[in-house]
């Protein structure tokens, strides 16, 4: 995970598979919208990596969208409520991701609830389909976007969740595995006296014994 706290130019690319950008947020829509209105910065350290990436072609770039703090996570879970608002975030940030170069998309759910669980899973669907068909997809357009050279248009194609290792029984584990190419587990805050937990062992049992693939 990168995050622009940390100059773009400090990382070592050489070492990684996949580098992921976090994070872009969302309106209550699902349109894309750059958080703290930071669309320099962000646009120009996504052009750095896709520079970089022509160095490392085996690296692959994705961008995370996330409801990780309070400014994201009342407009991801009102897309996430919505038909519309789905459908709709799914054909942008596949655009984007065709826009700039990048390889996919991470969708790093942190903070689920029982009643969008199923909406989660149609949403990794509708994204799965579009990466699959690759048809004509608009993108939202900016001003400062088109002053970055992104090189040629990718072929977006891997999907990737970042799931709570807390609160795994808000989830459909075994259908969000067989729709994204791999799962990261956050355990970091298990020892939490809050959470009741045994630890990361428990998280990963609770991860096969639902379905979630070994591979993934």
């Amino acid at each position: 995970y990168y995050h622009s706290e940390i100059n773009v130019c400090l990382l070592n690319t050489s070492l990684p598979t996949h580098i992921i950008y976090t994070s872009i947020g969302i309106d209550f829509d699902g349109n894309i919208k750059f958080p703290y209105g930071d669309d320099i910065q962000i646009l120009s350290e996504l052009n750095f990596l896709d520079k970089t990436q022509q160095m490392q072609p085996d690296m692959k770039i994705l961008v995370s969208f996330s409801d990780i703090d309070d400014i994201q996570q009342r407009p991801f879970n009102a897309m996430l409520s919505s038909h519309a608002a789905r459908k709709n975030f799914a054909k942008n940030v596949v655009g984007f991701c065709k826009k700039c170069n990048l390889d996919g998309v991470d969708l790093n759910y942190q903070r689920p609830n029982k009643q969008n669980r199923d909406n989660f899973v149609d949403l990794l669907k509708r994204i799965k389909e579009l990466m699959h068909s690759l048809i004509h997809i608009e993108t939202l357009h900016s001003s400062s976007f088109n002053i970055f050279m992104f090189s040629d248009t990718a072929d977006p194609h891997t999907l990737s969740v970042t799931l709570n290792g807390g609160a795994l029984h808000k989830y459909k584990l075994k259908e969000i595995s067989k729709k994204s190419k791999f799962t990261n587990l956050m355990t970091f805050d298990l020892e939490n006296p809050k959470i009741d937990v045994i630890g990361i062992d428990w998280a990963v049992n609770i991860c096969i014994t639902e379905g979630v693939h070994l591979n993934k």
